[in-house]
């Protein structure tokens, strides 16, 4: 395995300069945290090192951990090649939000991510801290269920107007088998040129259905920070 107490100095010490840099300017009003995966490919029999099937190679796969608003690095944990995205997530932001808290105890905290992070145990854990979240989810046959009136909308909206793109969002309550009570699920419904698409993100956020969805998309940026990261 990937050496442990390495990785948490390295953790601890990007956390350390973070939390100096982004308290230059005073107390934070908010800390928006981006999480993402990436793929860091290994050419040799490094340890840690495995076989990716969705990136088809051999690799780590590090966490990192972005500030949303400023594009801090914030923390970054090597795993190895073969695990889950959202593997060691939880364990990461526990660790964080002790941090942050101890740093500035009154500033809300809350994070984005993509599908990859879409898990029971990291909802639970941020209901619990008080976290808002904002997390994709993997389009299902019920959540299409759900978004299917706002699509139809969208589509009669779009011949109405010359076949000119149209988007709507919406929300509805939804609960997963896996989930212990129902969540609050926005929803994209969009006619583009290339054909219909919805997406869809679980939220706490009480910000209306666009807005919320906006939101979410804003942490594509996170994208550039990465490559800049590289």
């Amino acid at each position: 395995a990937v050496n442990r107490h390495a990785v948490e100095r390295l953790a601890e010490a990007l956390a350390d300069l973070y939390l100096r840099e982004r308290g230059r300017a005073g107390v934070p009003t908010r800390i928006l945290l981006d999480l993402d995966g990436t793929d860091d490919p290994a050419h040799g029999e490094q340890e840690g090192v495995a076989y990716h099937g969705y990136y088809r190679q051999h690799m780590y796969h590090p966490l990192l951990v972005f500030d949303g608003d400023t594009g801090h690095l914030i923390t970054a944990v090597l795993r190895p090649g073969d695990v889950h995205g959202s593997r060691f997530v939880v364990l990461v932001l526990r660790r964080l939000l002790r941090r942050l808290r101890t740093a500035w105890p009154d500033v809300p905290v809350e994070l984005r991510a993509d599908s990859g992070f879409a898990i029971p145990r990291l909802y639970a854990w941020c209901e619990a801290n008080v976290v808002d979240y904002t997390i994709g989810l993997i389009p299902n046959p019920v959540l299409e269920r759900l978004a299917a009136p706002l699509l139809e909308t969208a589509r009669e909206q779009s011949v109405e107007q010359g076949g000119a793109k149209v988007r709507l969002a919406d929300e509805a309550r939804y609960q997963a088998d896996s989930w212990p009570h129902a969540r609050r699920v926005v929803f994209k419904a969009e006619i583009l040129l290339k054909g219909p698409n919805t997406r869809f993100v679980v939220t706490t956020r009480t910000d209306d259905p666009l807005t919320a969805y906006d939101r979410y998309v804003d942490r594509g940026e996170s994208e550039n920070w990465i490559k800049d990261f590289k």
